[in-house]
């Protein structure tokens, strides 16, 4: 009776043997004090797992997970991780929570995952913390809130979540949740960098390489990247391939940006890849090959990488890898425009505009010219002026023409600047002045708009504004056309037909009047002398 007595298990020596197979089992994941073995670690997890031991269920779970001793399957993995979860474990939950949001071995649902990260939150899980601060952040299965991200993700980096504090460093550098500070950004960075984190070390990198919350040093900036992706960080790789590419802190290299690049799109870094895929596209540091830029967009793209998804729309278009279509164009255009992306709504107002890929709609080319010019891309400011100038889309009117016109000039778009001088020009909505319209026109040309140069060519030529000269308006009229501007062309021929401001010349002057002819310029298929000698809306706008 004695001996039965010894080997009654109570409840006590239960957990004691179950805590050893579980203690073991992780000694043979790790191959610490013994030879390494995902089978026998798998093992004892089982056999603890059997006794209930939450933490065993949820490694074994994780040996399903992701295969080690054991076959894999996901779905096993949930129903494990479930069970722990059940028991009150907390990392249990925050892998159920994984698997909800990523759709892994079981239908995705975005508001299952946070319930259960919330579960485990509560119960002080840090990892779990930081994942729901990140729904709020991405609105993923809760309302999008920055505030509320910002409350764990604080909770998490006071508990040093390194991640988290990281975190906290970007709603600070990009005001989301908080009011925009970058020293603050500065400060959290610096102290993730102190928890080894190579987010905080890339966030700081940043700082410097924009001058953010410090002094602007690149070599500084490329000091930090370099460390941020010795220990694997990707968004640091794809840094320093820009530093290279741009040439900051290091002489430019193409080819090493191109090397960085590459490196960082191994390990599935979406903005690499389309990085790389663009140096396909141009031929920068790599062979171009408009086939090779396509499969690193379809690849970027499938992650969810909107530039990418862009890229592929101008690949469509332009039918440059691919065979040409604009309805393909058009979809990835939207794909990426209701991603926010504003290149992407640029583009697909343009679709609009010129009814490629879909009927044509001034109404719907207006709608994504704003919505992309109030995110600041100035390319739709300069469309949203002219649609209200010529009264597309929307009442026409030179009132808010200018005022569009006006807010792509203070963001630097030569094209608005050169409208402003059309405006000045012709009286629209501005008082009508030569002088100040050879001004705008001279502030595009210096910075390279070839409609500028031509309008400065026309003016030196008529002296509009500035004293008359024909040899400065063959100069302007040659640096247009080098820019490809057709009725430069058209322009440059005339001056050798008269030679005036060059040397006559009836070959050159045909040369010229072919060459603008097939850049398709409307009036320059026949040289008319009667023509009218001032400039016309529908040609040198719509060119």
């Amino acid at each position: 009776m004695q001996n039965d007595r010894g080997r009654k298990r109570t409840p006590e020596s239960a957990k004691g043997e179950a805590d050893s197979f579980y203690r073991l089992g992780r000694s043979y994941e790790s191959g610490k004090g013994v030879k390494q073995s995902y089978e026998s670690a798998a093992e004892c997890y089982a056999k603890a797992a059997a006794m209930g031991h939450s933490r065993a269920i949820h490694s074994l779970g994780k040996c399903y997970f992701n295969g080690n001793g054991v076959p894999k399957s996901r779905e096993n993995a949930v129903a494990l991780y479930l069970k722990a979860a059940e028991l009150g474990n907390s990392y249990a939950m925050h892998s159920l929570a994984k698997c909800y949001e990523g759709g892994k071995g079981v239908e995705r649902s975005y508001e299952l995952a946070v319930e259960w990260y919330r579960k485990a939150a509560e119960l002080g899980n840090v990892y779990a913390m930081h994942s729901l601060g990140e729904c709020y952040e991405k609105g993923k299965g809760v309302r999008q809130s920055y505030e509320e991200a910002v409350k764990w993700y604080k909770k998490a980096a006071d508990l040093g979540d390194a991640r988290s504090v990281s975190n906290m460093g970007d709603c600070y550098c990009f005001g989301h949740g908080v009011e925009r500070s970058y020293e603050k950004a500065v400060e959290w960075y610096r102290k993730g960098i102190k928890l080894g984190d190579s987010y905080s070390i890339n966030g700081l990198a940043w700082c410097f390489y924009h001058r953010k919350g410090v002094e602007q040093s690149y070599d500084q900036a490329l000091a930090l990247y370099t460390a941020a992706a010795d220990l694997g960080n990707t968004y640091a790789m794809h840094s320093i391939g820009s530093c290279y590419f741009y040439g900051h802190g290091v002489p430019v290299s193409f080819e090493k940006a191109a090397e960085w690049y590459a490196k960082a799109a191994d390990l599935g870094n979406a903005y690499a890849i389309h990085s790389l895929g663009w140096c396909y596209i141009n031929g920068k540091g790599v062979e171009k090959s408009y086939e090779k830029a396509v499969e690193l967009y379809e690849k970027a793209a499938r992650i969810g990488n909107s530039y990418a998804m862009h890229g592929l729309g101008w690949c469509y278009e332009n039918g440059k890898g691919v065979k040409k279509s604009y309805a393909e164009a058009f979809r990835w255009y939207a794909e990426a425009a209701e991603m926010g992306n504003v290149y992407a709504m640029h583009s697909l107002g343009e679709c609009y505009e010129k009814g490629k890929g879909v009927e044509q709609s001034f109404r719907d080319a207006v709608e994504w010219y704003r919505k992309a010019a109030e995110l600041g891309d100035v390319k739709s400011m300069s469309n949203l002026g002219e649609s209200y100038y010529y009264g597309r889309g929307v009442p026409q009117s030179y009132v808010d023409a200018i005022r569009w016109y006006t807010r792509g000039m203070e963001q630097g778009n030569t094209f608005c600047m050169y409208s402003l001088g059309w405006c000045h020009y012709y009286g629209k909505g501005l008082e009508q002045s030569y002088e100040k319209a050879v001004e705008w026109y001279r502030k595009a040309a210096d910075r390279g708009n070839g409609y500028a140069m031509y309008g400065l060519g026309w003016c030196y030529y008529y002296g509009r504004g500035i004293g008359q000269s024909y040899e400065k308006a063959a100069e302007w009229y040659a640096k247009a056309a080098d820019l490809g501007n057709s009725y430069a062309m058209y322009s440059m021929g005339e001056c050798y037909y008269y030679g005036r401001g060059v040397e006559q010349s009836d070959d050159l002057a045909i040369q010229w009047y072919i060459k603008a002819s097939e850049m398709s310029a409307s009036r320059s298929m026949l040289r008319d002398e009667a023509y009218d000698a001032e400039m016309k809306d529908d040609l040198i706008r719509s060119d």
